[in-house]
């Protein structure tokens, strides 16, 4: 089959698309099953933790002095604290403890 190079280039263009259109739909499929939805929350989790994470040392890096870093990382090991017990802020300002009914 002859083509000219603008068919090619077509052709190329068209194949990209649909690959591309395939990898979007591949990626925005929602896990099913529990085993699914525990792996993602996992992977969404470390993104969030790493994310965190890198938030912090950049905070942490401004701060002018000793005496603010040591507040900082007081009221982190405070925070912490609390998550290893379980306790979360819903948001309006009550803590609860986490759950089996708590959204994944």
């Amino acid at each position: 089959m002859n083509q000219n190079p603008s068919q090619n280039t077509v052709r190329k263009a068209r194949r990209a698309a649909l690959l591309v259109s395939l990898l979007v739909s591949v990626t925005q499929i929602q896990a099913q099953t529990q085993a699914a939805m525990n792996a993602q929350a996992r992977a969404d989790f470390e993104r969030a933790d790493a994310e965190l994470n890198k938030t912090y040392d950049a905070v942490l890096t401004k701060l002018p002095d000793a005496e603010g870093k040591e507040k900082l990382k007081e009221s982190q090991r405070g925070w912490l604290a609390l998550r290893r017990r379980g306790s979360v802020c819903s948001g309006s300002g009550t803590w609860r403890l986490n759950g089996s009914y708590d959204p994944l």
